[in-house]
């Protein structure tokens, strides 16, 4: 999934005392996906590992967090705050519980029946936590891999 350019830097630097660490950052294809790598420019020699990746890390954190965000991009806040709500009643729903209220109305408003939206939530449910599932794995994969 790719994310707004603006949202990913290219070059991440950090300051620490007079020593400069310094990375870029490189969008790879890898077979269709979208994988970003940290190329280390230079490394302070006194500045201890375990900070240099925390720096690092920090920046993964801004890119995984992008990515996911672009997931949902093109659904309203006022929509994205009632996934929840949604997804909740499609359980009822196949689980012959009443309490569907939400999702009724939403089916009527648009004119399909309820079975119709409930699949489609289904489905949109699915595949938003399967790609989010996979973007947090390649970021935690990533976090032991700070240096090539």
């Amino acid at each position: 999934m790719l994310v707004n350019a603006h949202e990913v830097p290219k070059k991440v630097e950090y300051t620490q005392g007079k020593k400069l660490v310094s990375f870029n950052v490189k969008e790879v294809d890898k077979d269709g996906e979208i994988h970003y790598e940290f190329h280390r420019l230079k490394l302070p020699v006194d500045t201890d590992s375990a900070t240099t990746t925390m720096l690092v890390n920090k920046e993964k954190t801004k890119i995984v967090d992008a990515e996911i965000k672009a997931l949902a991009q093109d659904y309203s806040e006022s929509e994205k705050g009632t996934f929840w709500i949604q997804e909740q009643e499609a359980k009822n729903y196949r689980a012959g519980i009443d309490d569907v209220s939400f999702i009724t109305k939403l089916a009527n408003t648009r004119g399909i029946t309820v079975d119709e939206l409930v699949t489609k939530i289904e489905g949109n449910s699915t595949a938003l936590r399967e790609a989010t599932a996979v973007m947090l794995g390649k970021y935690q994969a990533s976090l032991s891999e700070v240096f090539e």
